[in-house]
């Protein structure tokens, strides 16, 4: 789901592009959130996000129409990363940073004797860290990247040597660096591995210049960055479901002037996933497909030792083939690669056809306060043994993914939008059968309608008051509103105040009186302490009845002092 939102965000703010377009505001000045929405991908999940840095060394970047060779990502420099967007002002930034790595130092100083060399690098400076637990699904792991800087054509095989590195520890990981770590950022092919620096690729030594892009021309295209590596990609080993810890660190060499970067591509933070693929090319966890006819099932995972077992809905394995030919039911299958066993998700396969009784008409849905409220009228037939299908899509014709399902005579539905996938803005109601039709009603885009409310001082006041207001600027439909079926006649369009609402629990009516669609929502107005009561706590009764010496005193509770 993560990976559709950021294509969505992608496709909305950086569309037909000709140069790199970097950002790093809301949500892009969010390490945590870049990293789990951009930067990982499939069969990773990761935890303990950890950002060290000024602000302006990390941002997102698009660069899908320049010779870069990674549509977009996340960026890591050693100065402010909107300096390598053309459209921006040059910043010239000396960042006052105090971030120490004594890896990247040991990794700078390491290259002059791999290559012929005799400089040294003093000191790494402008240090940027993006750094995090993560636990794989397979056995590898892999990621794409790329390096560039302004250093280029100036100060290679000098000590102003920038430098960057990719430091993976964890289970079954033994290397040189801290906490036992490899260092993942190399030039491939080479023995001892050779750490990529601006002296170890460039075109002026030259060294490893089948890795270097000269881009002293392409300036207005991808600015500050004189040259740039072709992409490489960092691969690891690895022991499926153990926790690893990775370290992305970029720094400048001897000085704090001239920048490089290191651009890692989204998504490809990534471990082999189960794949499972139909005959049919249905791109779905749920496939509809004609009624008493099989479909061909494929589980793929990159790795050929693989074995696999496929369950049905009883959790009973009925095949150990990758391909499986089946009906109508529910499916799961488990890969096993070196002892990991990982599960696809439930596989839905139904069947359509026109059913015995009428589709039922699905009268609304809302949103509000991230609860969804849908309701549907039952059709003529309806019985207990009807069942009702929510289904969720984020775009009209699906594909669809099954919200709820209930009984009849249940004709109403209230569910969390958190536990559905982001984005959805359609849903669909149907009767389900041996064969049914998969979608059977209209397709409904959610009203959506926030409530607030104000409690009243005392048990006895009428002070409360709520507010209810439809987001519906697009439309601009009539709306109804109603407390405890009292409707206000006094609204506007969109929005109402319900004022002089005394404590307890109420009834809130939105009607769309265009469509007809009407939502209940419950709302209740709290007082506080209990109502204010009089109490007896003495008395003396008359001894006659024209007596006047009864004694009787009284007390109160509850209510507001």
């Amino acid at each position: 789901m993560k990976k559709l939102l950021f294509s969505l965000l992608s496709l909305s703010v950086f569309y037909a592009h000709s140069q790199i377009v970097v950002d790093n505001t809301a949500p892009y000045d969010d390490p945590v959130w870049m990293t789990n929405n951009i930067l990982i991908g499939g069969g990773v999940s990761a935890s303990n996000i950890n950002y060290q840095g000024d602000s302006c060394q990390i941002g997102f970047f698009n660069a899908i129409n320049t010779s870069l060779g990674i549509d977009s990502g996340i960026v890591l420099c050693t100065g402010d990363v909107n300096d390598l967007d053309p459209a921006s002002a040059p910043t010239f930034p000396f960042i006052a940073n105090t971030v120490v790595d004594p890896d990247l130092l040991a990794v700078a100083n390491s290259v002059p004797g791999m290559i012929g060399q005799s400089f040294s690098v003093s000191s790494v400076n402008d240090i940027a860290i993006l750094e995090f637990d993560f636990i794989p699904t397979s056995d590898s792991l892999s990621f794409r990247y790329a390096f560039g800087s302004q250093e280029y054509f100036a100060f290679e095989n000098t000590q102003y040597n920038d430098v960057f590195g990719f430091f993976l520890s964890g289970p079954g990981i033994a290397g040189p660096w801290s906490n036992g770590a490899v260092n993942l950022a190399y030039i491939p092919n080479t023995t001892p591995q050779m750490p990529i620096t601006i002296s170890s690729v460039n075109s002026v030594t030259p060294i490893n210049q089948q890795y270097f892009v000269n881009n002293q021309n392409g300036l207005d295209t991808i600015a500050d960055a004189d040259g740039y590596t072709t992409v490489f990609t960092a691969q690891a080993l690895v022991q499926c479901g153990s926790t690893y810890h990775i370290k992305l660190a970029i720094a400048d060499g001897s000085d704090s002037g001239l920048s490089s970067y290191v651009w890692l591509e989204a998504g490809s933070f990534a471990s082999p996933e189960l794949q499972v693929y139909d005959n049919l090319g249905i791109d779905s966890t749920v496939m509809d497909i004609a009624c008493g006819a099989d479909i061909i099932l494929t589980a793929n995972v990159a790795d050929s030792t693989a074995t696999f077992e496929w369950f049905d809905s009883t959790s009973v394995v009925f095949s150990t083939d990758s391909s499986v030919s089946v009906g109508t039911g529910s499916y799961v299958v488990a890969a096993t690669i070196n002892g990991c066993t990982f599960f696809s998700d439930t596989l839905e396969v139904i069947s359509l056809a026109p059913d015995s009784i009428p589709p039922p008409v699905f009268d609304c849905a809302s949103v509000s306060d991230t609860l969804v409220y849908v309701d549907w009228l039952h059709p003529l037939g309806a019985t207990t043994s009807t069942h009702y299908y929510i289904l969720g899509a984020l775009n009209v014709g699906g594909p669809y993914y099954n919200v709820a399902d209930v009984y009849y005579p249940t004709d109403s539905y209230i569910l969390n939008e958190n536990t559905i996938p982001f984005g959805t803005n359609h849903y669909f109601v149907t009767t389900a059968s041996e064969c049914f039709d998969a979608v059977n009603s209209d397709t409904i885009s959610p009203i959506r309608f926030s409530v607030s409310s104000l409690d009243v001082n005392c048990w006895d006041d009428t002070d409360g008051i709520i507010s209810i207001g439809v987001d519906d600027y697009i439309n601009v439909l009539q709306y109804s509103f109603a407390i405890d079926g009292v409707v206000n006649t006094n609204s506007f369009p969109l929005d109402t105040v319900f004022s002089g609402v005394s404590a307890g629990s109420h009834v809130i009516t939105v009607d769309d009186v265009t469509s007809g669609c009407v939502i209940d929502i419950p709302v209740v107005i709290s007082a506080p302490g209990f109502p204010l009561q009089a109490l007896i706590s003495s008395q003396t009764l008359n001894l006659c009845f024209d007596d006047t010496t009864a004694i009787a005193i009284g007390s109160s509770a509850g209510g507001t002092p």
